[in-house]
């Protein structure tokens, strides 16, 4: 019997959800709770949608997210429109794009629900 276990890295920190774990992608690291606690006040901190959205992608685009922090980048947004496009472009970036089902309940309007799933093709 061989066992064998999983363990990432990235330049900060180890990152352990034993869930996310179970799917690998060679060039896809989770970003690590830290890390992604800082982006989120930084996105917070700005006043102005557009600041918002330029923070949240390009902290998107430099790292991959789980679905369940993408989920929360979008709650940062304050339209509906934001979060789904948000939500659109983080998709390509997502670690565990399986559960993606999860930003869902980001949205306030089933609408954007069947916005997101056209554009992501689902």
């Amino acid at each position: 019997t061989t066992t064998t276990t999983t363990t990432t890295h990235s330049s900060t920190g180890v990152y352990s959800d034993p869930a996310v774990l179970e799917v690998e992608y060679s060039s896809c690291v989770p970003m690590i709770e830290g890390d992604f606690e800082n982006g989120m006040n930084s996105v917070k901190g700005k006043s102005f949608e557009d600041s918002k959205m330029e923070i949240a992608k390009q902290i998107t685009q430099a790292n991959c997210l789980t679905s369940k922090q993408i989920k929360r980048m979008m709650m940062a947004f304050d339209f509906e429109d934001s979060k789904l496009e948000y939500a659109i472009f983080a998709h390509k970036y997502c670690y565990d794009p399986n559960n993606y089902w999860q930003v869902n309940d980001a949205f306030e309007f089933e609408s954007s629900i069947d916005d997101l799933s056209e554009a992501i093709g689902r």
